[in-house]
């Protein structure tokens, strides 16, 4: 995952967790658990300068006022309702509430500092690969194609012209 800031800085999730590049210089970040030993797949930072990461196999990580969070399946957090630590792929609703989407596991939506099933997507559980929030919903990238959420209705497109495309990302 590549994301740019507002001051040219380059994060980048790699195998090796998550680095920024800054214009001269390059930095390692990570929570005091490293990650886990896992890599980092997915980052969304916020206009407020707190930072998301999604893992492979660690959960869902943010970074708020210098403080790191984890919400993974064996944190202090009982309750964080994130059912599945392979977090590949995040997203901001229209009101600043994070979308975390996993490897098989389904699409969570944040209710404060905890997650459950987005609503009208409880029983997709494809790797959801990727995550775009538009004015006209959410749009989901598959294995199986893209899936568009919006208002409680899910469309499936996964075909042009009669040919299937697969495999979204």
């Amino acid at each position: 995952s590549l994301w740019e800031d507002r001051e040219k800085n380059l994060w980048c999730g790699t195998g090796a967790g998550l680095v920024v590049i800054r214009p001269n210089n390059l930095e390692t970040i990570s929570p005091p658990d490293k990650w886990n030993g896992c890599a980092v797949l997915s980052v969304l930072p916020m206009p407020d300068g707190t930072l998301w990461a999604g893992t492979e196999g660690a959960g869902l990580y943010r970074l708020q006022n210098g403080s790191w969070t984890s919400f993974g399946l064996t944190n202090s957090i009982s309750n964080q309702g994130i059912r599945n630590p392979f977090v590949w792929s995040l997203a901001a609703d229209d009101a600043g509430k994070i979308l975390p989407g996993t490897w098989g596991g389904g699409l969570f939506a944040q209710k404060d500092d905890s997650f459950d099933f987005a609503p009208g997507l409880e029983n997709i559980l494809l790797p959801m690969r990727a995550l775009l929030f538009l004015h006209d919903g959410l749009w989901i990238g598959t294995p199986a194609g893209v899936l568009h959420s919006q208002h409680g209705k899910l469309e499936r497109f996964n075909e042009i012209a009669g040919e299937p495309f697969g495999d979204v990302r």
